[in-house]
């Protein structure tokens, strides 16, 4: 008789914020996981090796030995209006904020000095076997976000974790999962908004700060975490400690005039805005403090098609709003919690 094959197709993650225990102590199965919606992951555990340089005249090795433990990984995803808030908490810091008592709620984070004092415990079942790794003590490094010309907005978390558990075929969540409700952002239903810098941040996005030449956007928000903490005495990390957020993208677009170019040129001050939308709901990501800058954005001629070039950028803190990203869901959940 064969052996049974996990499938993919039979695959999950779940995850939940830490709490009781402390950070990187996983909460039990009676806690309230959620299932995480989810198109690939790469979880895992890379373990240095280390080779005695011995010299023997057999010319063989005379020992390995194992060293530190760095669990880390990437999990991509499809981002819809009720999935992946807890995600963006752990990205941005801080806490959301709700307004509304009916649907739509409305929640809103800014970029935080700090992430949360809890961290992510991230679990990955083979459910057909069935098999189940735990990563404790998680820390979203990174988090990308693509816009395609068509089809769904993808994103990407970057993973670094304090423990990797052995792997059991105890299910560490009740059954079944909660999964949050709604289909993906579709690119068709996007809106990119871009207007000069002012002062005291107050900004009106309507019609006519639209860019409509854009072919494809890219985002990406970065906690910088300093992944080499071990102490003496252990291969485990000791912690996760975060560096500088830097947030950068990139947008695509067609060559009609030069005024998105001078602007590069120039170093004008911009706030961008990206709108994603399924019907009365929407991810409103802003901006309020951007400089057009990146390698060589200067239009070229590859083929006798359109011209379209690459407009990087990077955005810093608004003096007056104090912030540098800011984030707005309007959703059909109360809570943020998944």
């Amino acid at each position: 008789m064969p052996f049974l094959q996990a499938e993919g197709s039979r695959s999950a993650v779940a995850y939940i914020e830490e709490g009781p225990g402390g950070f990187g102590v996983t909460p039990s199965a009676a806690f309230s996981w959620t299932g995480l919606r989810f198109t690939s992951e790469s979880l895992g555990k890379d373990i240095n090796v280390f080779e005695s340089q011995e010299i023997r005249s057999d010319r063989m090795t005379s020992a390995i030995v194992r060293g530190n433990r760095n669990p880390n990984g990437d999990l991509s995803f499809e981002l819809g209006r009720a999935s992946h808030n807890l995600a963006i908490r752990h990205l941005l810091g801080g806490e959301w904020s709700t307004a509304g008592t009916v649907a739509p709620y409305t929640h809103t984070i800014t970029g935080a000095s700090s992430l949360p004092a809890a961290g992510l415990s991230i679990a990955k079942g083979f459910t057909d076997i069935p098999l189940y790794i735990v990563y404790a003590g998680s820390r979203i490094d990174s988090m990308s976000f693509d816009i395609p010309q068509e089809g769904f907005i993808g994103c990407s978390a970057s993973i670094l974790s304090l423990t990797e558990a052995a792997a059991s075929a105890t299910r560490p969540w009740s059954n079944p999962l909660t999964y949050p409700t709604g289909d993906p952002y579709e690119s068709v239903q996007t809106v990119v908004h871009a207007q000069a810098w002012n002062s005291a941040g107050s900004y009106t996005w309507n019609a006519s700060t639209q860019l409509g030449i854009i072919t494809a956007g890219r985002f990406t928000i970065s906690n910088g975490i300093d992944p080499n903490s071990f102490v003496i005495g252990s291969t485990t990390r000791y912690s996760l400690p975060a560096g500088r957020r830097r947030i950068e993208g990139n947008m695509n677009v067609l060559l009609f005039d030069a005024t998105l170019y001078n602007q590069y040129v120039d170093g004008t001050a911009m706030a961008l805005r990206f709108v994603m939308t399924d019907g009365t709901y929407s991810h409103t990501w802003t901006f309020p403090n951007v400089r057009y800058a990146g390698p060589k954005p200067t239009p070229a001629v590859q083929n006798e098609q359109g011209i379209r070039y690459d407009m990087p950028w990077r955005a810093i803190r608004h003096e007056n709003l104090g912030y540098d990203v800011q984030c707005v869901a309007v959703t059909d959940q109360q809570v943020t919690k998944y």
